[in-house]
C-alpha cells in the first residue's frame, strides 16, 4: 500500500476526526438555519414609493406617493414634500422654494398635482424632499436633480 495513502486513512479515518468534521458541520447548517429564520420573520419599514414629474414648459408639478407596510400593504400615513429651485449665481447658490405641503394618505396613496404658475429655465435645478411617517416609522429622503423625473426613489431623465 502507498505510504501517503496509508497516512491519510490512518489520520482521517479515525472516530474523532469523523465526528469532529460532522459536529463542525452541524453547527454551520444550524446556525445559517437560524440566521435565515430570524431575517425572514423580522418586519422593517418599507420604503415609500415616490414618482414625481416637473414640466419646464408649463409649471405642472405631479407628486404620487404610495406608503407601504413591511407586507407590501398600502398603509395610511403623511407626506411632507418641498419642492425647491437651485440656481448658482455671483452670490453664490440661490435657492427658492416652489412648493410644499402636508398631505395625510387615503390608502395608503398620496397624489398632488399644481400648477406652480411659471415655466422653469434649463439653468436651474430642481430638488425634492419627501418626508413620510407612517405606523412602521418615517423616512426622509431627497435629492438636488437636473432633470424632471423621480421615480422610486431614484432620480430618472
Amino acid at each position: 500500500m502507498n505510504p501517503v495513502l496509508y497516512d491519510f486513512k490512518r489520520g482521517v479515518l479515525r472516530a474523532s476526526v469523523l465526528i469532529a468534521v460532522a459536529l463542525f458541520t452541524l453547527a454551520g447548517v444550524s446556525i445559517a438555519y437560524a440566521v435565515l429564520t430570524i431575517q425572514a420573520t423580522t418586519l422593517g419599514y418599507r420604503e415609500p414609493a415616490v414618482c414625481s414629474y416637473v414640466d419646464d414648459s408649463t409649471g405642472e408639478f405631479k407628486l404620487e406617493v404610495l406608503l407601504l407596510s413591511p407586507e407590501n400593504r398600502p398603509v395610511d400615513g403623511e407626506v411632507y414634500y418641498e419642492l425647491i429651485s437651485y440656481k448658482a449665481s455671483p452670490k453664490g447658490l440661490e435657492q427658492k422654494t416652489l412648493d410644499q405641503g402636508v398631505h395625510r394618505s387615503s390608502g395608503g396613496r398620496v397624489t398632488v398635482a399644481k400648477s406652480l404658475g411659471e415655466a422653469f429655465g434649463k439653468e436651474a435645478s430642481r430638488g425634492l424632499r419627501v418626508r413620510t411617517a407612517t405606523a412602521y416609522g418615517s423616512r426622509r429622503s431627497g435629492c438636488s436633480i437636473a432633470h424632471s423625473r423621480w421615480t422610486t426613489g431614484r432620480f430618472t431623465s
